[in-house]
């Protein structure tokens, strides 16, 4: 069978490693002949496709510009996929079409799009945009035969807002991805050595408004007040740190082969944003055996469970206060680490993406 992917704008960050993710499952997947990925160009993205015999990148340098995104979702993809014969389309970033009898399956990545919470911290021309997209991804959902979420939170609205039976969408709740051992410590990760151990808060993500790094930032002057060690490590691209301030250590953006360490030198992890398709330095720091304090906002008791302590992301000193208590108290900590090996070790039994591929590939399966 000849699946078409359309992953236009997965470059980086956390849809970068859903891709790859997918990608891995198409190449153990016997039931695919062959693979046709519609990508970002290579010098856009922070990494390389796999080697394979039977994925072919296509580039699409002009879908990338944010003026034709909308074209390529409702027309030049469509004809894509039909000059290259596919027998079956995932739209793998949020939205797309697929020509008159070829099936498509859509996998919806960007709650923001949904969350008035989060829509309200960006500019007002990002606005418009999201709202094209948002009708974009509509159409997409509703013509498709199978949708993919993330979280059960995702399916319910996805269902509410485009009148779709939730029998029609499935959850896809990734594991972790394996991060590597550095052979080396990263230089930029030793300001946490001069930290004790039990006064380390590190913060992963890109910074973007809706991450709400400023909550955190701000809980940490009154965290000091008790505990004036504590300290808040922030990796994130260098070019987006706000203002400095007492306490808070800008690392950069810590590069994959260095993340474990990060991880494992941290007392806790904390994730105050508003929203999240999943939040995988959640999952990640679990995964590494670190606790996780997040956002009371519902993408995180989707992920975390009884595996996290929650805080009000509006309120600082409910902020200062969770950490306070992450820090403070080994017998929470631990019990957090438990609960997070267990959320893991089941994610990993799961194969979403295995089980994404079989029923986006059904849908071209001969009646």
């Amino acid at each position: 069978m000849h699946l078409a992917i359309d992953a236009v704008g997965m470059k980086q960050g956390g849809v970068k490693t859903i891709l790859l993710d997918v990608l891995r499952e198409v190449e153990a997947c016997e039931d695919i002949d062959r693979a046709t990925v519609f990508t970002s160009p290579g010098e856009s993205r922070s990494f390389e496709f796999p080697p394979s015999s039977r994925i072919r990148e296509s580039p699409q340098p002009r879908a990338e510009k944010p003026l034709f995104r909308f074209w390529w979702y409702e027309r030049e993809l469509p004809k894509r996929v039909r000059e290259e014969g596919a027998d079956v389309l995932l739209c793998l970033h949020d939205a797309g079409l697929s020509p008159a009898r070829v099936p498509h399956a859509t996998f919806v990545q960007r709650p923001i799009l949904y969350s008035d919470e989060a829509r309200e911290l960006v500019p007002r021309a990002a606005r418009a945009r999201m709202a094209v997209i948002r009708a974009a991804i509509g159409r997409s959902c509703r013509s498709a035969g199978r949708v993919f979420v993330h979280t059960p939170t995702e399916r319910q609205r996805i269902s509410s807002r485009f009148s779709i039976p939730e029998d029609r969408i499935t959850v896809t709740l990734p594991p972790p991805r394996p991060l590597p051992d550095s052979p080396a410590p990263w230089p930029a990760l030793e300001p946490m050595l001069g930290t004790p151990a039990d006064r380390r808060v590190l913060f992963v993500g890109q910074l973007f408004a809706h991450k709400n790094l400023a909550v955190a930032v701000a809980a940490m002057a009154r965290v000091r007040q008790r505990l004036p060690d504590a300290t808040l490590f922030v990796s994130g691209p260098l070019d987006e740190q706000p203002p400095g301030s007492e306490g808070v250590v800008y690392l950069g953006a810590v590069p994959d082969m260095s993340l474990l360490e990060a991880y494992r030198r941290a007392t806790v992890l904390v994730l105050p944003s508003l929203h999240e398709t999943i939040g995988l330095p959640m999952l990640e720091a679990m995964s590494a055996g670190t606790p996780v304090l997040a956002a009371d906002r519902p993408y995180a008791h989707d992920v975390c469970g009884a595996a996290a302590e929650f805080f009000d992301p509006l309120s600082t000193d409910d902020c200062a206060a969770a950490i306070l208590r992450v820090l403070e108290d080994a017998d929470l900590r631990k019990r957090l680490v438990r609960e997070g090996y267990a959320v893991t070790e089941r994610l990993q039994e799961a194969h979403p993406y295995r089980t994404m591929l079989s029923q986006t590939l059904a849908l071209a399966a001969p009646v």
